[in-house]
């Protein structure tokens, strides 16, 4: 049987999955190799940069602004661990 296993995960990225019954919307901050940032949010299968930014925590306060907004809509959110790589044994 194989075993999976995170070797890293990326602090610079932030990914928050919402969820109301069958409906999910997700929220994605990430750095870029110039050191700038991106926000990118998704909803109904269509997602989009809303934001871009040169320090991380102006991507990460639009994050979690947006954040606020979907669960005022009846959303369940949460922080997900996104990984670098993963290792199969």
């Amino acid at each position: 049987m194989a075993s999976v296993q995170v070797l890293a995960a990326d602090k610079n990225n932030m990914f928050v999955l919402c969820e109301r019954q069958r409906d999910i919307r997700w929220m994605r901050v990430y750095s870029s190799n110039d050191g700038k940032c991106k926000t990118i949010y998704s909803k109904e299968g269509y997602s989009q940069v809303v934001s871009s930014a040169t320090f991380y925590t102006q991507c990460e306060a639009v994050l979690n602004n947006i954040k606020k907004n979907v669960e005022g809509g009846g959303f369940k959110c949460r922080e997900a661990v996104l990984a670098n790589s993963i290792e199969i044994e």
